[in-house]
C-alpha cells in the first residue's frame, strides 16, 4: 500500500513539473498574427503573389485586382481603372523602376501616377500621347490561354519573360510598339504548357517551372552549363 501511494505521489509530482513546460511551449507557439481581409481594405481575400518594391511598398496580387500596402492602409487598383482582368497573378518592378502586372487577360504596363481609364487600353492601339494607368499587351494569337500571364521575370539584360497557360513568351519593344513573342519549347500540349514560375541563375540560364516538367533554357552565348556547376 505504501509503495502504491509513493508511486502515485511521484506521478503527480512529474505531472505538476511538466505543466509549466507545456504551458510555456503553448505560449511560445502563439505568435502575434494580424489577419487582413477585405474588411481592412484588401482588394480580395485570395492572394496569388506578394512583392515588395524598391520604395518599400507591398503589392498583393489578388483575385480581384492589385492591392498596395504602405504599412497603414491599402490602395486598390482594378478593372474600374482599366485593368483587363480581375485575376492578377504576378507583379514585377524592373531595374529601371517600371511596373508590370500579369493578369489572365494579358501583360500590363502599370503607372500608378497616370490617369485611370474605365476601358481597356491596348498599347499598340493607343493613339493618344498620354499613356493611361494600365496599358495592355497581348500575343498576336487569340487563344485566351496564351493571354493568361502567370509569371514574370526580368533577366540580367533587361528582357522581360512571361510564363503563360500556353508556354513561354518574351516581351519585345521597338519604335513604341510591343510584341509578345512565343519561345519554342518541347512541352506537352494542354496543361503541360502551364508555367508556374521563372528564375534566372548566375550563369544566365532560364529555369521554367511548368505543370509538366522543370525546364532549363541555355543562354546562346554560353557553353553547355555542365561546365558551370552550382557552388555554395
Amino acid at each position: 500500500m505504501c509503495r502504491k501511494t509513493t508511486a502515485a505521489k511521484f506521478r503527480a509530482l512529474c505531472l505538476l513539473l511538466a505543466l509549466p513546460a507545456v504551458s510555456s511551449l503553448t505560449r511560445a507557439e502563439r505568435l502575434p498574427i494580424k489577419t487582413y481581409t477585405t474588411v481592412d481594405g484588401l482588394a480580395h481575400n485570395s492572394i496569388n503573389k506578394i512583392v515588395r518594391d524598391s520604395r518599400g511598398f507591398l503589392w498583393f496580387c489578388t483575385g480581384d485586382g492589385l492591392s498596395r500596402f504602405d504599412g497603414y492602409t491599402f490602395t486598390n487598383y482594378g478593372t474600374d481603372q482599366g485593368l483587363p482582368h480581375r485575376e492578377v497573378n504576378d507583379f514585377l518592378e524592373t531595374r529601371g523602376g517600371e511596373y508590370w502586372v500579369a493578369t489572365n487577360a494579358g501583360l500590363v504596363r502599370f503607372n500608378p501616377k497616370a490617369p485611370p481609364e474605365r476601358r481597356v487600353v491596348y498599347a499598340n492601339e493607343n493613339d493618344s500621347r498620354v499613356w493611361p494607368m494600365f496599358t495592355v499587351i497581348v500575343p498576336d494569337e487569340k487563344d485566351r490561354y496564351a493571354r493568361a500571364i502567370t509569371a514574370l521575370l526580368e533577366d540580367h539584360s533587361g528582357v522581360i519573360w512571361c510564363g503563360t497557360y500556353k508556354g513561354l513568351y518574351r516581351l519585345e519593344a521597338a519604335q513604341g510598339r510591343f510584341a509578345l513573342r512565343p519561345i519554342k519549347m518541347e512541352m506537352p500540349a494542354g496543361e503541360g504548357q502551364n508555367i508556374a514560375d521563372l528564375l534566372e541563375d548566375r550563369c544566365g540560364s532560364l529555369w521554367i517551372a511548368a505543370y509538366s516538367d522543370l525546364y532549363r533554357r541555355w543562354p546562346n552565348s554560353l557553353p553547355r552549363p555542365d561546365r558551370h556547376p552550382i557552388q555554395p
